[in-house]
Order: C-alpha cells, then sequence, then structure tokens
C-alpha cells in the first residue's frame, strides 16, 4: 500500500480528490459536476453551485466562472458547505479500495481509520503520508497560542475555557435561547471532525452561559448564534454550565445499596432464583425468587436485585452460563448484590455556582423511578418504532387546509426542458430529521426567481397537484424532475418563518423547525426500556406557565449510560409531544414529570425533534 493516500487507500495526487469505490448508487444531488462523482470537501459557490474542492480549484485557474452557470467567480466567492451535506456524504456506504478488498463495505467517514485499524487484510497500519491532511492532522501542526488556557469542564459550576479559533466553523449545533422554552442555550450536537470535537471539552447538554466575555443569560437564540459566529479574534472563550448528575446506577450512587446474602441449601436442592441478562446494561439479575426455596427463607433477596459477587467472584462482566455455574458449585454460596433504595431522592443537583437566570418555576427535573413493580416484561412482546414508509402514509393522509397554513399558489411558466432554477433541502428521513421540503436556493434569474413570488426558506407542499407532504427528499426531486417537459408548473407553498440574502444555500435554525404548524410536524416515537424503579435519563424543561403562559415541554439534556443515551435517538430540544398516549400538550411542568415517573419498564414516547442550529 506503499504510495497510496491514507486517507482512500488509493493513488492520486495532491491536487485532485480522494477517490472511493461506491456499493450504492448516490443521489444525483450529492454528486460534483466537475469529475461527477460524489463531493469531497465540498465547496459552495455564491451562485448556490457546489463542488469538490480540488475539482473547483483546478477548473478557476483555467476559467473564472462557475462551471454551470458561466457566471465571473473566483475563490473570494466560496464557503465551506454545510456540515449537514458533509455528514450526508461521510455516511455514503463504501468498499475497500482495490489492492486491499477486504470485503467489508463502511462509511465514507470511517474508512481512514478502518484502513489503519480494522481492516482484516492489512498487516499493518498505512504508513503512506496523506497528500490532503485532515481537520486532526491541521490543528497539530499549528503552535499553540499564547495564553490559551487548557481547564477542563467541570460539573455543577460555570467554567471557563479558551478554544484556538483554527477555523470560522467550530462544528456543533446549539438550542434554546431566553426566547424559548429552554431559557438557556444547549449545545445538542458535538460533529466529530469540527474544530470543537478537536478540543475535547465540550459535549451534548453543555449550557453557554458567557460567549466572549458577554453574558448570555438574557440572549435570544439568535443573538447567541451571531454571538458564536462573530470571528472577534484568534480565541474563542466560553462560560460552561454542566449539569451535576450523579453517575447512571454506578456502584458509588448514592441511591442504591449492597447487600450480602448467604444461603445454604441440601446437594439435591435448587437455591431458587431464577436469572436474567438486563436488556439495557451488561449485568446479570435475580428475576424471580422461588417461593419456599432456600433463597427465598432468607427474605433478603428480591427481584431485580443486580448480582455483583458470587463466593468473592467478581462477576458484574459476567455471562448468564458463567453466573449459573458459580452458583451450582457448591452448597454454600455468599452473594453481594445491588438494588435502588426504596426512597429515592431526584438525581439531579444544582449548585450554588450555577447561573441563577436558570432558577424558576418550570425548573428542569430528571425524570425519574417509577412505582416498584414485580411484573416482568417479555422482549418478544416490545413494539419496534413505526417503519419511515408507514409514517410517511400518515403524513400524506393529514388534512393541510387549515388556515394556519396560509397557502401561496404559484404558477410558473417556463420553455419545456428548461430547469426551475431552484434548490430544494430536507425530506422525511433526511440528515436534518423528519422535515417538510423546503426551498433551499433559488437563481435569481431562473424561472423561480424571476416571479419573485417564492423565496429561500419557504416550504413547498404541492407540485402540479401533487403533494410533497411526508415524501422523502429523493421523492421530491423525482416529483420536481417530472416537471422538465412542461411549460407550465403549479406550486403550492407556504411561506417559511426565516428566509436569508445573498447567494448561498439557505440553512433553516432550530428556531425556524419551532415556528412551523403543527401539521407540518413529523412525530416519531421512540420506546425506552428500564429496569424497575430506575430513571429514565432525560430531563425537561417547558410546561404551562401563569407568567410565560402555554410552552411546548423540551428535553434539555440525557443522562450519558442511560436508558435514553442507549437509545440514542433522544436529544437535547427535542419537544415531547405524549408519554404512553397521554399528551403533554398544555400539561403543567411538575405533571409533566408525575407522569414520566409513573411510567414503568416499557415507556412509549412521542417526539419531535430537529437539528440545531447549524454554528
Amino acid at each position: 500500500m506503499d504510495g497510496q493516500c491514507q486517507v482512500c487507500g488509493q493513488a492520486h495526487t495532491g491536487v485532485e480528490p480522494h477517490l472511493y469505490d461506491y456499493a450504492q448508487e448516490v443521489d444525483e444531488d450529492l454528486m460534483c459536476q466537475i469529475c461527477l462523482q460524489p463531493f469531497v470537501s465540498p465547496i459552495d459557490l455564491l451562485c448556490g453551485h457546489t463542488f469538490c474542492q480540488p475539482c473547483l480549484l483546478k477548473h478557476l485557474q483555467v476559467q473564472k466562472l462557475c462551471p454551470i452557470d458561466r457566471q465571473p467567480t473566483d475563490l473570494k466567492h466560496t464557503s465551506p458547505s454545510s456540515l449537514v451535506l458533509k455528514k450526508l456524504i461521510d455516511k455514503l456506504l463504501v468498499k475497500c479500495p482495490p489492492g486491499v478488498d477486504c470485503g467489508q463495505t463502511v462509511q465514507r467517514g470511517d474508512l481512514e481509520d478502518h484502513l489503519k485499524f480494522r481492516c482484516p487484510v492489512l498487516k499493518s497500519p498505512l504508513r503512506a503520508s496523506s497528500t490532503t491532511p485532515t481537520v486532526a492532522s491541521l490543528s497539530q501542526n499549528v503552535p499553540p497560542k499564547i495564553g490559551i488556557t487548557r481547564l477542563p469542564v467541570l460539573e455543577g459550576e460555570v467554567s471557563h475555557i479558551e478554544i484556538p479559533r483554527l477555523s470560522p466553523t467550530l462544528g456543533i449545533t446549539v438550542v434554546g435561547g431566553s426566547d424559548t422554552a429552554l431559557r438557556c442555550i444547549v449545545v445538542q450536537e458535538v460533529f466529530p471532525d469540527g474544530l470543537v470535537a478537536q478540543d475535547g471539552r465540550l459535549k451534548p447538554g453543555d449550557q453557554l452561559v458567557e460567549i466572549n466575555g458577554v453574558d448570555m443569560s438574557s440572549a435570544t437564540h439568535h443573538q447567541a448564534c451571531q454571538a458564536l459566529r462573530k470571528l472577534k479574534s484568534q480565541v474563542l472563550r466560553l462560560g460552561v454550565y454542566r449539569e451535576r448528575i450523579a453517575p447512571y446506577n454506578g456502584q458509588n450512587d448514592p441511591q442504591y445499596e449492597t447487600v450480602s446474602v448467604t444461603i445454604e441449601r441440601e446437594s439435591h436442592q435448587a437455591l431458587g432464583i431464577r436469572l436474567s441478562g438486563s436488556w439495557m446494561e451488561s449485568g446479570i439479575y435475580i428475576t424471580e425468587v422461588v417461593p419456599g426455596s432456600p433463597a427465598a427463607q432468607t427474605a433478603l433477596l428480591c427481584p431485580y436485585d443486580r448480582i455483583l459477587y458470587i463466593n468473592d467472584e467478581d462477576v458484574t462482566n459476567c455471562q448468564l452460563q458463567q453466573v449459573s455455574s458459580l452458583l451450582q458449585s457448591n452448597e454454600k454460596v455468599t452473594l453481594v448484590v445491588s438494588r435502588k433504595r426504596s426512597t429515592l431522592p431526584v438525581s439531579h443537583c444544582r449548585t450554588k455556582s450555577a447561573p441563577a437566570s436558570h432558577e424558576s418555576d418550570s425548573s428542569p427535573s430528571l425524570s425519574s423511578s417509577a412505582p416498584l413493580s414485580h411484573k416482568s416484561v417479555s422482549c418478544d412482546s416490545l413494539t419496534p418504532p413505526m417503519p419511515p414508509h408507514h409514517a410517511a402514509t400518515i403524513n400524506l393522509n393529514r388534512d393541510f387546509t387549515s388556515q394556519e397554513l396560509q397557502h401561496k399558489f404559484i404558477t410558473i411558466v417556463k420553455e419545456p426542458n428548461e430547469s426551475l432554477g431552484m434548490r430544494i433541502g430536507g425530506g422525511l428521513g433526511s440528515n436534518e430529521g423528519d422535515i417538510p421540503i423546503y426551498i433551499a436556493n433559488i437563481h435569481p434569474q431562473g424561472c423561480v426567481g424571476k416571479t419573485q413570488q417564492i423565496w429561500k426558506g419557504d416550504i413547498l407542499i404541492g407540485v402540479n397537484g401533487n403533494s410533497l407532504v411526508g415524501l422523502t427528499h429523493g421523492q421530491a426531486v423525482a416529483t420536481l424532475k417530472a416537471t422538465v417537459e412542461t411549460a407550465k408548473v403549479e406550486m403550492t407553498v407556504v411561506e417559511g418563518p426565516e428566509t436569508s440574502l445573498g447567494a448561498f444555500n439557505f440553512i433553516p435554525s432550530w428556531l425556524y423547525w419551532q415556528k412551523l404548524p403543527r401539521c407540518l410536524q413529523f412525530p416519531k416515537t421512540v420506546v425506552l426500556f428500564r429496569t424497575p424503579g430506575a430513571s429514565l435519563g432525560f430531563s425537561i424543561v417547558g410546561g404551562e406557565d401563569p407568567t410565560r403562559g402555554a410552552q411546548h415541554i423540551h428535553i434539555l439534556f440525557v443522562v450519558q449510560d442511560s436508558p435514553a443515551a442507549k437509545d440514542g435517538k433522544l436529544k437535547c430540544g427535542d419537544r415531547l409531544l405524549s408519554v404512553d398516549g397521554q399528551s403533554l400538550e398544555k400539561v403543567e411542568h411538575s405533571k409533566a414529570v408525575s407522569m414520566l415517573k409513573q411510567t414503568g419498564t416499557k415507556v412509549v414516547l412521542e417526539i419531535v425533534s430537529w437539528l440545531g442550529t447549524e454554528i
């Protein structure tokens, strides 16, 4: 493999994009019109067209014109493409490169690590020097700035950190603000290759209470985003508040107690306990204590006790068969088990150094324990989430004649085979979530642009009588392409809550989705499982409030290693619509907390989830 690129595993020059062998057909919207391959390091021109950065640089050396519309341009009129697009192309499936061909298929963004560490064919890591340095290697080559500190982010207090501003984009999404139910700015997601991820200190759920010396406790969502984007200096200074949360089911957790039990039995007797592994976490649990058995006679063991030790041997990470063998090996068995205490405080505390503005009548509360129940749950009976095609059918059957939509019916007159001159984004199952189709860009001299009736950010809900609501991005593109030979196109549009000026693509903010009418929000079902008495592992804010009015219930943060975190579908800023079929619309905060606490081992949540604002 000597002489080949360590990123893609194939041979190419330093001015050429990486080469990949794609396992599936790639959508045309993800293709560079210069190399006719999926985007590599995508970059946008002011006219809205996107190309591979190496391809465009090479083209502009010959002609300073856009390769598509032939308009004059140069490097000054370019900007990096959105993080959403980068995430989408990094998820494309590629094969191991020729010459290696281990037979495995991986996501494109994981190929470099696969070649270095996981490929079974390669006996040693690739040692070829990459002709295109990664973000990590670039950051390692930059000398540390004088005066920059590397202080950690501490729990339960405001920590001040400094991050060298090596890139205009930080590689995070944020939600919340003083004008939302969250009341504070929260980091929703940290993208793996971004500047913040390279620094390694910020995490999802962290609250940004200060940006470059400016207090953010009263900042709106828009104001906070502007402050984060402002390139004021080469150093980004943040005040960060991280909730102090007790470790989920940790052995040192004060909510848990350990009990030592010695059981003696005759050689012909069984101990009288039945075991099972947990469907949520490691460990072996007692599911039943047989009445009249030696185990029952101790009166110290209970269903859902977790076995930690058997005769002084640690079994916390053992398999069920190993534990069963140890229990049967002796007539006298000493067990150490862990269980949740009968009185359970909410595992959520805020120290005196927490931002004062966050203390309110609608304070965040951790979804905590349910009453202890000995009713067992079979994994075979669990209901899986609704498949996307099923959800699409439901969405298509909705009534869209509501007055709140304020439709615009616009007729576009064009020549046969003439392009509409616009780009769309969104769709069901898109990288931004389950969202409606919106106008991402409009060519000012195109058919749509000349009407001056449709703007970037508008929602496109119908074309020539065909509904686009509930369609995937690919299905919507196909519907639009079907109009290419027609001379007249009827469009049904809803005016978007936001728009943008200039030639760059419109990227919706988190607030954009919050302002959409309910009929254009696509809920999804999340099913969580927990052991009796355990926490679901997320905090909520919002609810009916006499001073602030009705506010939707939102998720503020998700506790690490909890059922909610392991499921992976809940994010900071998600809107919670119902719990086990009970609506949370116009419900007080305390009532919502109570409803969550009263749920059983299987909890069905209906949520609406949106990508936060990209920074």
